[in-house]
């Protein structure tokens, strides 16, 4: 689980809104959260709403997911190893399409959700770029202001 003391000015939550978020990042319904608090499921809507919270909250998952993306990516080499034996050693002519179609969505040429950035790659015009500089700076103004 991801350390809730690791985040910079943690001291402006409350004890009980710091409780909150470790039950939220452990995957406990709001519902659930409130009650094991004690305090409404209002107060919970609210503290959601405080840019803080919110923030620590935000920066706690995406840990979680940079985590799980680690994870994937040191055993992505097997996952393709098993889609290639599949394309080439599998009977099932059904079960080949798929691993085929799989390929090709994982190597962008087809079917991505992101058709145009499948992999993440940074901007690749300079007014992306700038658009993307433009905002980080925003971002990064932003989590001064709360630090």
């Amino acid at each position: 689980m991801v350390a809730v003391k690791s985040i910079p000015k943690l001291e402006a939550l409350s004890p009980i809104q710091i409780q909150a978020i470790s039950l939220l990042i452990a995957g406990k319904k709001s519902k659930d959260v409130a009650e094991a608090l004690d305090v409404t499921p209002q107060t919970l809507v609210a503290w959601n709403k405080q840019s803080l919270f919110m923030v620590t909250l935000n920066r706690l998952k995406l840990e979680i997911v940079e985590s799980a993306r680690d994870s994937i990516r040191s055993i992505a080499a097997k996952a393709v190893d098993c889609l290639s034996n599949l394309i080439t050693e599998e009977a099932n002519g059904e079960v080949r399409r798929k691993a085929a179609i799989d390929i090709l969505q994982m190597a962008g040429v087809a079917g991505s959700p992101d058709k145009r950035n499948p992999w993440g790659i940074g901007p690749t015009t300079l007014k992306e770029l700038q658009q993307q500089q433009s905002s980080q700076r925003q971002l990064d103004d932003l989590f001064a202001q709360i630090k």
